[in-house]
């Protein structure tokens, strides 16, 4: 297309697998891409049931891959316990403790005006200073 690639995400994190992660690397690697690929630990708004398999695969994937990547990794990933139902509130309240990195927030916005991850994103540009 002679696009160049901005970003690098698999609806099921298939780009994680050990295989899929040396064949990207090689891809990115060899061509000029200045874009980011989503490997954020997963946080949660709230208390999540499979946290603890989200903690053990990311102490896995964190510390044996990470440093072997040569391009910009995402350091967060917030949404998975919020699909299809972000809240601006929530969002806004975990913003101040991010630190330094490229924090991810997940969202699913669909046309209607009663869709939450919609009406996030419009309350979000409300509060938050431009560039949002």
């Amino acid at each position: 297309t002679g696009l160049s690639c901005r970003f690098v995400s698999a609806h099921h994190h298939l780009h994680l697998h050990p295989f899929v992660r040396r064949a990207l690397a090689d891809v990115l690697s060899a061509g000029v891409f200045d874009g980011w690929v989503r490997w954020g630990r997963p946080r949660f708004f709230s208390p999540n049931p499979a946290a603890p398999f989200y903690r053990a695969l990311d102490g896995l994937l964190q510390s044996r891959h990470r440093s072997r990547l040569p391009f910009r990794l995402s350091t967060t990933l917030w949404g998975m316990d919020r699909a299809f139902r972000m809240n601006a509130l929530e969002i806004l309240g975990v913003l101040p403790g991010l630190g330094e990195g490229l924090h991810e927030f997940m969202f699913h916005p669909r046309p209607g005006v009663s869709d939450p991850d919609t009406n996030c994103l419009v309350e979000l540009k409300k509060r938050l200073p431009s560039p949002f």
